[in-house]
């Protein structure tokens, strides 16, 4: 019901398995926005699709998915936002930046998304001005989306304006766990920063 986007990504859509073997897929439409659908019976039928990019988000790309326990995932992806002047017109994008769209619900009518950007606007990981629609700098392959066993979700990128050879790891200070028979509240991680985002 949802078209894929046929240029770099007519190929890609990321699935996962929760723990209780129910499938979730992601993948970017021919409106270059992330969508999402889920089967809970092994792929014969499949949920609505619904869109889980951040509000201002206006192009994404490289869509990836991760699954913990029933219901309970995290989507990656690239996205572009655009600035908005103090007139409200808009004055162009500002760059590429990181998010996860967390669902700790995805079955209900109306799940919660919980949007997490990685990066501040000011620190675009990508100035491409089509970098959802090709394989620019680091990203491609290289954007990964993972839950560790404490149930909290993270992502890793490339950060290209930084140069080849640097990466984002992003993840929640705080929020809900993904994995576990109820959902809880993980331990509140210290706040972090640019400072900490430099690997060695």
């Amino acid at each position: 019901e949802i078209g894929m986007q046929q240029g770099w990504h007519s190929h890609e859509v990321a699935t996962a398995v929760d723990d209780a073997g129910n499938l979730h897929a992601t993948w970017i439409g021919t409106d270059m926005m992330p969508w999402y659908a889920n089967s809970r019976d092994q792929g014969d039928t499949w949920s609505e699709p619904m869109m889980v990019a951040a509000p201002g988000v206006v192009e994404t790309g490289f869509p990836t998915i991760f699954a913990g326990a029933e219901g309970r995932v995290v989507v990656g992806y690239i996205g572009e936002i655009n600035d908005v002047s103090a007139n409200n017109t808009t004055s162009g994008g500002v760059g590429w930046g990181g998010y996860m769209a967390i669902m700790t619900d995805a079955f209900a009518e109306w799940p919660l998304i919980t949007s997490v950007a990685v990066n501040l606007p000011d620190d675009p990981l990508d100035i491409t001005s089509n970098c959802g629609d090709v394989r620019c700098g680091g990203f491609g392959d290289f954007i990964d989306v993972e839950i560790d066993d404490e149930g909290r979700p993270w992502i890793a990128l490339a950060h290209n304006t930084a140069g080849f050879d640097e990466a984002v790891i992003g993840t929640l200070m705080e929020g809900p766990t993904l994995y576990g028979d109820e959902i809880t509240y993980l331990p509140v991680l210290p706040v972090g920063g640019s400072s900490t985002l430099k690997m060695g």
